[in-house]
């Protein structure tokens, strides 16, 4: 199974730009992504605070969870798309390459897979969501939430290919298919 969690909650929206929230935006692009996925491969996380989705997802069995964000450029100048990985975690870095593969061929340009320090910072440690979820686990960041246009543009592909992305590393690791 795979928890799907859209970044931040309603009384703490993330990034916003012209009426456009990061946690509305990314709760719309998980329910897409758990549409393609279906009831039986994958589970909503309820919005809440970090602390309590990390704990909702652990000791329930998941293979990978997934917090999906938008990231924010103070500039508006920022684009592209970058999965995070747990710092030193093998399986966090296939999972981020499986994943990032399939969304990088659809939102350009490609920022890339890296370890997902807290607000980028190694001195700070490994990002919480990262660090304290018991299965793999990522953050898919997939462009900038001020790019609402190109953000409209690619959800629907965009999902299928995170979708998409999700399965490939299941059935790679885990033995079996979804689908049987």
């Amino acid at each position: 199974m795979i928890a799907l969690s859209a970044g931040h909650y309603p009384l703490s929206p993330g990034a916003c730009w012209e009426g456009r929230c990061e946690h509305q935006e990314a709760a719309e692009w998980v329910a897409q992504i758990a549409g393609h996925l279906g009831p039986r491969r994958c589970t909503i996380i309820p919005p809440g605070r970090l602390q309590e989705k990390v704990k909702a997802i652990n000791g329930q069995g998941y293979v990978i969870a997934v917090d999906l964000h938008f990231n924010s450029d103070p500039e508006h100048g920022g684009k592209g798309c970058e999965t995070l990985y747990c710092p030193g975690s093998k399986h966090g870095r296939r999972a981020a390459e499986i994943v990032h593969a399939h969304i990088a061929k659809l939102i350009k340009p490609d920022r890339g897979i890296k370890p997902g320090w807290y607000r980028m910072d190694p001195m700070q440690g490994p990002d919480y969501f990262l660090r304290y979820t018991n299965c793999v686990s990522l953050i898919i960041e997939p462009e900038f939430i001020h790019n609402g246009k190109k953000i409209d543009a690619v959800r629907k592909d965009a999902c299928k290919a995170i979708a998409d992305g999700l399965t490939e590393y299941h059935n790679l690791y885990f033995g079996k298919s979804f689908d049987g």
